[in-house]
């Protein structure tokens, strides 16, 4: 009985699970599509059995409107709804609403003997995280034939986790270049009451009107304090400063949660090398106007930014970060990280017709049979880049997010 049970507790390192959790939310759309399908089929052949055979009732009956798309229409409805979460994101990918939650607790086979969540473990659940966040919000271009390629992941390990605390993996987008997309995870828990006792002890022992000094160790883990943009955002004033090949530009402090120090500025300037003067200097200015919030929106560094629960305080164990390149099964050739978010739907919900997502919809439904496979293969670096024009509208926040993942370095 005691094997059982020692068995029973690890369950979740038994052979094979963790390639059944990795691949669980890509089964479950493949399922989805399946039963979705199979569904329009057979009620079609029943409808048009049942016409046939003339039953009472069924000829006069009009045809379902879901049921008169046919199995293209059906496809195309398939493929617009596991794109929902994209097409309702105006501020882009770099909303603060553009989250995945992972929740997991610190079981006895993820521990060390130390009773706290091992290493190893970080890196585990991480798997489990991101592939849920790509298939919540990518899953339009994985059904196209896509495949996000992981490049490299790194942790900061700030707080332990420790045995039976139940904590959750914030997954978001940190930024992109032309070839990776770069996204982090926070390993955040809810305070206990005695932790919150004992940091108002602290703070009454602390003097509140001397501002605190980051720390080495928070200048350098990126994302730890940063906050996505949200539309509270207001437009904020400005010091110049320097920034080489631009001139004066608006001061980026206000652009991190963290005090302004030179790495920030050399990470902007690192930037400005690679796009143009014209681009990084519209960027810079609407960085500063989005990330500069009112008084009443200031939250404490360790607040989960998009959450209903403004009040709720919460610990901050990690930070993980993961880089990605795309491919398609057609093709080797890394595909644009803006491309992809934009045939997801990202910046498609308002703005001028035909939208990226138009687009995109009409070359997978609307053309030839293999219009988007004949895109996905190479076609989008031959035509036009009409991805580009949507995607300069969500530059100042990959500014702000590239900015902190040069802070690696």
């Amino acid at each position: 009985m005691l094997a059982l049970g020692v068995l029973l507790l690890h369950y979740r390192s038994w052979p094979g699970y963790w390639h059944l959790r990795v691949f669980k939310p890509l089964i479950t759309l493949r399922i989805r599509a399946l039963l979705f399908l199979t569904y329009i089929r057979l009620c079609t052949l029943l409808i048009r059995a049942a016409r046939a055979l003339r039953l009472p009732g069924i000829p006069s009956r009009p045809t379902p409107p879901i049921l008169s798309l046919g199995i293209p229409g059906a496809k195309q409805q398939f493929i617009a709804s596991i794109a929902q979460k994209a097409l309702s994101e105006e501020e882009g990918p770099m909303s603060a609403s553009v989250v995945q939650r992972w929740k997991g607790w610190a079981g006895l086979d993820d521990c060390d003997w130390n009773w706290h969540l091992s290493n190893s473990a970080y890196a585990k659940n991480f798997d489990y995280a991101r592939t849920d966040f790509l298939a919540s919000f990518l899953a339009p271009f994985l059904a196209d034939g896509g495949a996000p390629a992981l490049g490299s992941t790194e942790f900061y390990f700030l707080k332990e986790v420790p045995i039976a605390k139940r904590y959750e993996i914030e997954v978001r987008i940190g930024g992109w270049d032309d070839k990776w997309l770069y996204v982090y995870g926070r390993y955040v828990s809810r305070k206990t009451a005695a932790e919150r006792r004992k940091e108002k002890g602290k703070a009454k022992a602390t003097d509140t009107a001397t501002p605190a000094t980051p720390t080495p160790r928070e200048r350098v883990v990126p994302f730890l304090n940063f906050k996505p943009v949200t539309a509270s955002a207001s437009t904020a004033s400005a010091t110049p400063i320097q920034v080489k090949g631009l001139g004066d530009v608006k001061d980026l402090s206000a652009s991190f949660t963290t005090a302004a120090d030179d790495t920030d500025v050399q990470s902007v300037q690192s930037m400005a090398s690679v796009s143009s003067a014209s681009t990084v200097e519209l960027a810079l200015d609407e960085a500063a106007a989005l990330s500069a919030s009112s008084a009443s929106d200031v939250r404490s560094p360790h607040h989960r930014a998009g959450t209903d629960d403004d009040q709720a305080e919460w610990t901050v164990h990690a930070i993980g970060m993961a880089s990605y390149a795309f491919k398609t099964r057609y093709s080797r050739r890394s595909v644009p990280p803006a491309l992809v978010l934009a045939a997801c739907g990202f910046g498609s919900g308002s703005g001028p017709t035909p939208t990226p997502w138009d687009r995109m919809q009409r070359m997978r439904f609307g053309g030839a049979p293999d219009d988007a496979q004949k895109f996905w293969a190479g076609g989008w670096a031959e035509g036009e880049a009409w991805w580009d024009e949507v995607a300069q509208k969500w530059e100042a926040g990959r500014v702000r997010g590239m900015a902190q993942v040069q802070r690696r370095a």
